[in-house]
């Protein structure tokens, strides 16, 4: 393993993570779990549909899931799970 990559890998760690979805399986749950497989902390805020329609508008696409990774938004599911696996 490189280490610009190891290097990588230890930031996205220590970096403050948090997904945002709703309460329900779905497109999120992948992500779940290959961020718990990749052993990243991070916060799962599982938004209501009012919590929803009141963030829609601050959302590059009006959807979720969204990624946020020290203040950079990835969205689309099988972007963000690129992301983790890189």
């Amino acid at each position: 393993m490189s280490a610009r990559r190891l290097s990588s890998m230890r930031r996205r760690r220590t970096a403050s993570v948090t997904l945002k979805y709703f309460d329900i399986p779905g497109l999120g749950e992948p992500i779940r779990l290959a961020l718990s497989i990749a052993a990243v902390p991070f916060e799962d805020k599982r938004l209501t549909r009012e919590e929803f329609v009141a963030t829609k508008g601050g959302l590059r696409f009006g959807q979720v899931p969204c990624l946020v990774v020290d203040g950079e938004e990835v969205f689309q599911s099988a972007s963000i799970l690129r992301y983790i696996g890189q």
